[in-house]
C-alpha cells in the first residue's frame, strides 16, 4: 500500500510528545533523524520489520530523506511502501549543503567574503 499522505505514515511520525521535541536536539528541523539509540526512535509497529535484503536497502529510488527515524531505513514495510523520489530529484541534504556552499560569508569586519570579494593589486 503506497500512500502520499505523509501526515499519518509511520515514518512520519515521531514516537515523542510535541513538548520532549521542543528539547530534543534531534527534531531540529522536519527532517532531521531520530537515531537508532533513542528511546523514542524504537519502532514498535505491528508493520516493522527489519531487512537487509540487497533488493531493497540499495534501492536508489525511494525517498529515505522521509523517514524521521533511522530504524526505518531498514525496515521492510517503509522500503516497500515508502516514498519514492525522482532520480533526478536532489535529496533535502544535497540542498542544504548547496545552500550552504552559496551562501555569502561575512568577515569580522563585516565584509563580504566569496566570489564577489575585491582582489587586492600590487601596484
Amino acid at each position: 500500500m503506497t500512500t502520499d499522505n505523509t501526515s499519518t505514515v509511520c515514518w512520519r511520525t515521531r514516537d515523542c510528545s510535541s513538548e520532549v521535541q521542543q528539547y530534543c536536539q534531534h527534531a531540529v528541523t522536519d527532517y532531521d533523524m531520530c537515531p537508532s539509540t533513542c528511546k523514542f526512535g524504537i519502532c514498535t509497529r505491528s508493520e516493522r520489520r527489519p531487512t537487509y535484503d540487497p533488493l531493497y536497502v540499495f534501492e536508489p529510488n525511494i525517498d529515505r530523506d522521509q523517514a524521521l527515524k533511522h530504524s526505518c531505513i531498514h525496515c521492510e514495510f517503509f522500503l516497500k511502501n515508502g516514498p519514492k523520489r525522482d532520480k533526478d530529484a536532489p535529496r533535502a541534504h544535497e540542498l542544504e549543503a548547496d545552500a550552504a556552499a552559496n551562501a555569502t560569508s561575512v568577515d569580522k569586519v563585516g565584509n563580504e567574503i566569496g566570489d564577489g570579494a575585491a582582489s587586492v593589486s600590487a601596484d
